[in-house]
């Protein structure tokens, strides 16, 4: 991977700036399987780091990543995903398969609407879920924040009340 060094890192681990957030969604929900949590749902809006070349400074993008485990399913997940697109007024909004890092083949989807990418939705690999320490199907998802809100519609309309009310 191609990331960001950093200069005077605090430990060993912490040598380079986090080019996705899914390893710190797993490490939460891997706290809390281990804490004996036989359902957990979390959420964070995390800061990604991805250098340019000529640049001295990367981008920063913030996602708002999810992760569950126990009773919940991909279709959970995707529920989820739904309920904030449909919060934001997302519209015309569509799941195409794809296979991605760490995601299970054939149980992986991106998100978009009007042609831009929003996302990525899927259950982890089984694999990647038994190198934190989980023995539980994990769920996920990710979405560019800036990205969902110029998909969102920030156009309301209003309708009075009638003015003469029907009884």
């Amino acid at each position: 991977r191609n990331s960001v060094t950093i200069r005077n890192p605090l430990g060993e681990d912490t040598g380079i700036m986090r080019t996705t957030a899914l390893p710190s969604m797993l490490e939460a929900l891997a706290r809390n399987y281990n804490n004996r949590n036989a359902n957990a749902a979390l959420f964070e809006l995390a800061s990604e780091y991805h250098p340019v070349a000529g640049k001295e400074l990367p981008n920063e993008t913030t996602k708002l990543i999810a992760g569950m485990y126990g009773d919940c399913d991909f279709f959970t997940a995707k529920g989820v995903l739904e309920e904030l697109l449909d919060a934001l007024f997302v519209t015309d909004y569509e799941f195409e398969a794809i296979t991605a890092y760490a995601y299970h083949p054939g149980r992986c989807a991106q998100i978009c609407a009007n042609g831009a990418n929003l996302g990525i939705l899927g259950e982890i690999h089984p694999q990647v879920a038994e190198n934190y320490g989980i023995n539980e199907r994990i769920f996920c998802f990710e979405c560019d924040v800036q990205a969902l809100f110029e998909a969102a519609n920030t156009q309301r309309s209003y309708t009075p009340l009638p003015k003469f009310p029907a009884v």
